[in-house]
């Protein structure tokens, strides 16, 4: 199903931006939890 699908889109994805904070003074423009929602939004779109 669905989950599935998600599942192993998602399972080994691991991003880690803390060389970017420190080297570079940068911060993300939206928060990970608003960004793994447009995520899911656009693949459910996609998906449907």
């Amino acid at each position: 199903g669905k989950g599935d699908i998600a599942s192993r889109l998602f399972s080994s994805l691991q991003l880690d931006s803390s060389k970017a904070r420190e080297l570079l003074q940068w911060q993300p423009v939206i928060t990970m939890d608003e960004q793994l929602k447009k995520t899911a939004e656009h693949y459910r779109r996609f998906i449907d």
